[in-house]
């Protein structure tokens, strides 16, 4: 039977009102009088077996999440002869069906926004140990929260995915939001999830549903293009939805992270004010006092009658309107004389310090997630000097082992006194230091079989600079501590090739700052470097026939791309990127990203190896952000970065969150963070 409002069920959840109705029960929004808080109350009438055994999977399933994405289930009860009940986090706001029946559609930025934050959730999903698959992805099942959040609900036809078998389980579908292989006994796996969220944009962008998965796999129907039905949809997010819609599940996107990248290519978000810090403020901290580069804007009153236009015309709003006037006759001068893109190329440097690059073609870049600033927020800087009121810290999102296809980090710290190298693991916890040097040690880079690492010392600063400093290799335990510097001058930088044979350092051997080439034991020492070149920071490409690094003229840094091949070296320097800022910290990812910092600004930059000089910066511009790294899968940066003058090290997605996870909370610095590969078993 129904509950009605009042009802206090369960001895502590009082009925408000019904969310919904359907077939097996309602869903109802209640008050849990033992906390004092709203919850989503979903209960299940007994209607089969299969049902119950159903519902019991799904408060399971979601009991164990933990995803800013997803809801979170809080009790799970049975009532003898009445039913089961499911309780969940009661998420605020409007679902996307809703809007779509009021015609209230978004625009094609916020879709793809809402899209990549599904995507967020669903890498997640996919990804659980056993990989849980949503297999009901439609307007009706994401709710838009006040603040923008898109927060998938209702697993109920959600399963497990279980070896090479999968579970039975309720077969149902939605007609144009399902892909033909949910309609009778083919395998569902994480590529109908990919189906369902792309006909679900497909939605939102042209008011129209998709044909019908079945009815186009048995050729009664054609998927009308999306540009068909509404022009002003972009090609590459048509491009990207329409092939996440094929008909055969081979033929579409294989993982959500690879659509998640393609919506990202096609739209990038626009990038965020440099002074903005991607880190949550706390509520106590009172921005009116910290210097702003932008007045807080006032707080929305409530509203009120509206009160009686005045009779007379006040002096103030006189000398307004004489000073636009001004203003107006100042502009038609200023095209007249200077030119409209001159004064545009103003305006765009005065609301954008951040550098510009230019730009040709289609921009084929990943993106780093930014921060969407709502119009009415204030932006204020942070709050500067040192404090020791704790920072704020972003709450960990639960993840699976491994992470970016690694369990650890080393990073430096100088919280001995001295910098040393320590261990950690992805959530901050089981931190371990391997490094015990008199005069310090810094920038580790692991052995891609993740038992070694080679290290500098002496690091006295954890900024350099590095003169008559050696190479070490150590193992994982702080063991086995091997000098492979065998030539004076000093040598750091040291990055470990893919396939563990090679090294390659930057070395003042000569006199100046070259990179050389050399036996992972330090023999066969082989300089990369043209005379007169001031070169730096090497990093290998994936498969160890290329290194990117840094190479400095006067006050430009360019990052050339290289074969690591001295014989041949001449012939395969190539400029790969120039800017008029310092630059550090290249790195390469396996799917053939790069990205470096710039350095002036603390922003990471990341774009495809083969798009050349088609790159922008898309991170916000952090502060002292000097090393950031790809992980070992190419799907999360880590990086350091400064806070109240606190150097810690960040984690960040290369897509779906927005704000950067602080992994060390140490008042110490810590810097040079560098992923550890998982150890072969």
């Amino acid at each position: 039977m129904a509950l009605e409002k009042g009802y206090l069920l369960y001895g502590r959840y009082r009925i408000e009102s019904v969310l919904g109705r359907g077939g097996m029960g309602s869903v109802y929004q209640a008050l849990d009088e033992n906390l004092g808080i709203q919850v989503a109350v979903k209960e299940n009438l007994f209607t089969t077996e299969e049902y119950a055994r159903q519902f019991r999977r799904e408060a399971t399933i979601l009991a164990s999440l933990r995803h800013s994405n997803l809801p979170r289930v809080t009790d799970h009860f049975v009532i003898a002869g009445q039913g089961q009940y499911l309780v969940m986090d009661f998420i605020e706001g409007e679902d996307l069906r809703s809007r779509i029946d009021k015609g209230n559609l978004p625009n094609e930025r916020q879709t793809v926004d809402w899209a990549r934050q599904i995507c967020d959730a669903l890498h997640y999903l996919h990804n659980r140990q056993p990989p849980v698959v949503h297999r009901d992805i439609k307007p009706g099942n994401i709710r838009i929260t006040p603040d923008g959040r898109a927060v998938l609900v209702d697993f109920g036809l959600a399963r497990l995915m279980e070896g090479p078998t999968t579970t039975t389980g309720a077969k149902a579908m939605t007609p144009g939001y399902s892909p033909p292989e949910q309609y009778g006994a083919s395998r569902t796996d994480a590529r109908t999830d990919i189906y369902a969220l792309a006909a679900t944009m497909y939605t939102l962008l042209t008011g129209s549903m998709p044909e019908d998965g079945l009815e186009r796999a048995l050729g009664q129907k054609s998927l009308t293009p999306i540009r068909t039905r509404n022009p002003k949809v972009s090609g590459a997010v048509a491009a990207a939805i329409e092939k996440a819609l094929e008909v055969l599940p081979e033929n579409r996107y294989q993982v959500i992270g690879d659509f998640q990248k393609a919506l990202t290519l096609a739209l990038p978000p626009a990038v965020s004010t440099p002074a903005v810090s991607a880190l949550p403020k706390k509520p106590e901290v009172v921005t009116a006092a910290v210097p702003s580069k932008q007045p807080a804007l006032p707080p929305k009153k409530p509203a009120a009658r509206a009160p009686q236009p005045s009779r007379r015309f006040p002096l103030g709003c006189a000398l307004v309107i004489g000073f636009l006037a001004l203003l107006a006759v100042a502009g038609g001068l200023a095209f007249a004389f200077i030119g409209p893109e001159n004064i545009l190329a103003s305006l765009r440097s005065i609301s954008n310090p951040t550098p510009t690059f230019s730009i040709s073609g289609r921009t084929e870049t990943a993106l780093l997630p930014t921060i969407t600033i709502a119009p009415t927020q204030a932006l204020t800087s942070l709050p500067i000097g040192r404090t020791d009121t704790p920072i704020p810290t972003v709450t960990p999102t639960a993840v699976n082992t491994p992470l970016g296809k690694s369990r650890m980090i080393a990073f430096v710290s100088d919280r001995m006194g001295i910098p040393q190298i320590f261990s950690m693991d992805l959530e901050g916890g089981d931190v371990q230091q391997i490094t015990n040097e008199a005069e310090g040690a810094c920038q580790p880079d692991w052995s891609p079989d993740g038992v070694q690492l080679v290290f500098t010392s002496p690091c006295k600063s954890l900024d350099g600079p590095y003169i008559k400093t050696s190479i070490f290799r150590i193992n994982a335990d702080g063991s086995g501590r091997t000098s492979l510097t065998k030539v004076p001058g000093g040598d750091f930088d040291p990055a470990w090739s893919p396939d563990g044979k090679s090294l390659v350092v930057t070395s003042l051997q000569d006199g100046r700052q070259h990179i050389y080439l050399m036996d992972s034991n330090g023999d066969n020492r082989r300089s990369l470097s043209i005379s007169g070149g001031v070169d730096s920071q090497p990093r290998w490409s994936p498969d160890g026939t290329h290194i990117v690094f840094i190479s400095s003229v006067g006050d430009r840094s360019i990052v050339f791309l290289e074969y690591a091949d001295p014989s041949n070296f001449l012939q395969t320097r190539t400029e790969f990127s120039t800017v008029t800022y310092t630059t550090a910290s290249p790195d390469w990812s396996v799917d053939n990203y790069i990205l470096y910092v710039l350095a002036s600004h603390g922003q990471v930059v990341i774009y495809k190896e083969d798009s050349r000089f088609n790159q922008i910066p898309l991170s916000s511009a952090y502060q002292g952000t000097t090393v950031a790294r790809f992980s070992p899968d190419g799907q999360w940066v880590i990086f350091d970065m400064t806070i109240k003058q606190n150097r810690d090290i960040y984690l960040l997605p290369i897509v779906g969150a927005a704000e950067p996870r602080r992994i060390t909370t140490d008042r110490s610095i810590e810097t040079d963070p560098a992923w550890r590969p998982i150890p072969a078993a």
